[in-house]
Parts: C-alpha cells; sequence; structure tokens
C-alpha cells in the first residue's frame, strides 16, 4: 500500500508546482503621457490630485513625498504588498518598483529582478485610473 500511496502524494505535490505562476521581468513604467481631454497644459497639483482621487478606487495608499514626487503602497487581501516610487510632470508619469511582501521578488538566473505578475497588472491599473481621473479635467 505505502508503495502505491508515496508515488501518487509526489505526482500531487509536482502537479501543485507546475501549476504555481511563475515570475516575469519588473517592468517600470517610464513617462508614461497624461493629458487632460480639454487639451489644457496640466499642473503638478493637479496631477497630484488625480493620483488622489485614482488610487483608492482599487486600494492603493498615495503618501506625497514632494513635488512630483510620491509612493503608492497597494495590499492585497492582507497578503501581498508592492510600493512603487511615483514620479511625475506636467505631461508624463512614472512609476518605479519600490519594495514588496509576498510577491516573489528576486533575481533570474542573470540577475535581472523578476517578480510576480500581477505586479505589472496592479500598477498598469493605477496608470490607467489616474488617466481617467486627468481626462476629466
Amino acid at each position: 500500500m505505502k508503495y502505491f500511496l508515496l508515488p501518487l502524494l509526489c505526482l500531487f505535490f509536482l502537479t501543485g508546482t507546475v501549476h504555481a505562476r511563475s515570475t516575469i521581468p519588473v517592468v517600470n513604467l517610464e513617462n508614461e503621457s497624461i493629458m487632460a481631454a480639454s487639451g489644457k497644459v496640466l499642473s503638478l497639483d493637479d496631477i497630484a490630485r488625480a493620483l488622489r482621487l485614482a488610487a483608492p478606487k482599487r486600494g492603493w495608499r498615495i503618501e506625497e513625498t514632494g513635488p512630483g514626487k510620491a509612493i503608492g503602497t497597494l495590499e492585497v487581501r492582507g497578503k501581498h504588498t508592492i510600493k512603487v516610487d511615483i514620479g511625475y510632470t506636467e505631461r508624463a508619469i512614472s512609476f518605479t518598483y519600490k519594495d514588496s511582501v509576498n510577491m516573489k521578488y528576486g533575481k533570474d538566473g542573470d540577475g535581472n529582478p523578476v517578480i510576480h505578475p500581477f505586479y505589472i497588472k496592479w500598477v498598469q491599473n493605477l496608470l490607467s485610473d489616474v488617466r481617467a481621473e486627468v481626462s476629466r479635467f
């Protein structure tokens, strides 16, 4: 009986690891264009306001650290956390990886940073929400 159960247990655990999400390269969103639908040139205050309005929609918290600078933090289900440095001008916004918890952050065989694939999805969602807010100005 044990000769039958041991291979079955090994197969069960191997199947679980095969289906685990693999990591992807860390991608920073640099100088992503943002503009008002009216074509008006935005101020840094306008961008900061759009960021503050957009962030809570998907659970992001924003800490402004200076003119044109902020840190965005997203905690998902009390299990995963990501932090990004945010830099913005009147015409563009950038999101740069800062830190994470339980997101499989590490280095690949070539020493390049990798992370769980949901990281970029969550950051792109924030960018999309900021663009939506800015388009209303």
